[in-house]
């Protein structure tokens, strides 16, 4: 037995120091990134852009791509940092190799965003590397070293929300004004951090407590203000609900001032969370002019406790939301989401285009009511059908498989599928929203088609990232033969049932910036 062996020909750029990285041929980008505003941020700002330029111009085998930079941005959440996504994006789509930044705080303050970053564009063969550390992330036996470090950025952010969240509290100890400084029916003034009466908004605060007290609802309030065009606090023309019920509980048109009705939850996520006992309140009287009586607040108080559904005071985690379609349905012909409906007289739950609840000019009118059990058996025969696809079809296009890659892992590593069994996780994973009608090119609509949009790599990184532009991309088309039938207004204008004995299925990815040819 003889054994040859075969000298390596190239080098493994996971294994590679950055003194080799500066001999390589690469396509280098950088990031920058300041926290604030301030003139000598800026200054900073400014230099770490001409240092990242000159730093990858004067190496002759590295290629300049681009800077990418977030001015004034915190660097605890990744979602507001546009500069971050679109760097991310681009290196999803293989658009460089390298990335320099000068520290792992300027990175990320987040311990699991930094490791989640780096691990996924590491996948990627791309690396990132932070200057101060002196860390090449292509070149780490192990990730010990950058959780310490990005532990600590983390750990320094937290100590800053820490000393921020004391001043508030002593300036609420105070009775000052602390958050939210705006109040319709009030102007705040910057000098002398006060609120004073509005002549003209105040009128609108003190009609809306008398329609009240006379026994109009939120709603007909809400529809009277709109109909006399007056704009909302934001300028809006169409007043709502909940904009009327908010005006009717503030405690701040009787003169009082409460503070700390929201906290939030951590200094990294920064939700917020309504107040319900698990942080201290100040409650301040005679604050500020009043606009209100305390009498008529009182007696509206008494009106909306008497009026309360049963589920008014309810925590956000009493309610189920894990419906199989919730919040990711959109109607094909007016754009507004679809709400589901359970009445107790129909065998099954329904989705309808949220329009079809409001009595008004622009309800939609071709959009029908769909079966949820229709909906459930179409996407897993779509799945079926889209796996069986990737499996057997070498001619599927590349981009096509770059920009479905998070779905297709997803789809491939399931044991099996059947129409019969609903798989609630897998709408979760895959699914980003489906459409639920269409109208053809020759203006002939369709309640009967439902476009199911799949999941991207993006969509799992930046969950509430909005997109510029969207370019679908339809990957197959078929015809499920079910029964569906929806009531359509004759020659008479008398309403007569339309039976249809097959719907038209689609699945389409978005290609994002990517233009088919």
């Amino acid at each position: 037995m003889e054994i040859i062996k075969q000298e390596k020909t190239k080098t493994d750029v996971r294994k590679t120091s950055m003194k080799v990285l500066n001999e390589k041929e690469l396509r280098v980008v950088a990031y920058a990134r300041v926290s604030t505003d301030h003139d000598d941020q800026k200054n900073s700002f400014d230099s770490q852009q001409k240092y990242y330029l000159n730093k990858i111009a004067r190496n002759p085998n590295w290629t300049f791509i681009d800077i990418y930079c977030d001015e004034g941005i915190s660097g605890t959440r990744i979602t507001k940092r546009e500069g971050f996504i679109k760097m991310m994006k681009d290196a999803v789509n293989d658009k460089f190799d390298l990335i320099l930044t000068k520290s792992v705080s300027r990175f990320a303050r987040n311990t699991v965003d930094t490791l989640k970053y780096v691990r996924l564009l590491k996948d990627r063969n791309i690396g990132v590397y932070f200057e101060e550390e002196n860390i090449n992330t292509l070149d780490m036996n192990g990730e010990l070293l950058l959780t310490i470090l990005s532990s600590i950025a983390q750990q320094e952010s937290s100590n800053l929300s820490a000393h921020v969240l004391l001043g508030l509290k002593m300036r609420a100890q105070q009775g000052r004004i602390v958050g939210g400084t705006s109040c319709y029916g009030y102007d705040y003034s910057k000098k002398d951090k006060q609120l004073y009466i509005n002549p003209e908004t105040s009128k609108v605060v003190k009609k809306i407590f008398k329609l009240y007290i006379e026994g109009n609802g939120t709603s007909k309030i809400a529809k009277q203000l709109t109909e006399e065009g007056i704009p909302t606090a934001k300028g809006n023309k169409a007043w709502n609900e909940g904009t009327i019920t908010h005006i009717l509980r503030c405690e701040r048109y009787i003169g009082d001032l409460l503070i700390g009705k929201y906290f939030s939850i951590d200094p990294i996520t920064k939700k917020a969370r309504k107040n319900r006992g698990e942080r201290d309140q100040y409650y301040i009287t005679n604050h500020h002019e009043p606009i209100i009586s305390k009498e008529d607040w009182n007696k509206v108080q008494e009106i909306m406790k008497a009026r309360a559904k049963p589920w008014a005071n309810k925590k956000d985690s009493d309610f189920n939301k894990s419906y199989a379609f919730s919040g990711k349905l959109v109607c094909g012909f007016c754009g507004r989401g679809l709400t589901r409906d359970r009445n107790f007289s129909m065998r099954n739950p329904k989705y309808y285009c949220d329009s079809t609840r409001r009595v008004s000019k622009d309800k939609c009118p071709d959009s029908k009511m769909i079966d949820e059990e229709m909906l459930k058996l179409s996407f897993m025969q779509m799945v079926i059908k889209l796996r069986r696809k990737i499996k057997i079809d070498d001619k599927f296009a590349k981009i096509v498989k770059t920009r479905l890659a998070y779905s297709r892992k997803k789809l491939l590593n399931r044991e099996e599928l059947s129409e019969e069994k609903f798989e609630q996780e897998l709408v979760d994973s895959i699914l980003k929203y489906a459409i639920v009608g269409d109208k053809t090119e020759t203006g002939k609509c369709r309640p009967y088609v439902i476009r199911f949009i799949l999941k991207t790599e993006e969509d799992t990184l930046f969950p509430t990232y909005k997109k510029e532009s969207i370019n679908l991309y339809k990957i197959l088309e078929f015809d499920s033969h079910q029964i569906f039938y929806y009531f359509k207004e004759d020659k008479n204008g008398k309403p007569r049932q339309v039976f249809v004995d097959k719907i038209k299925i689609t699945c389409e990815v978005d290609l994002g910036d990517y233009e088919w040819k």
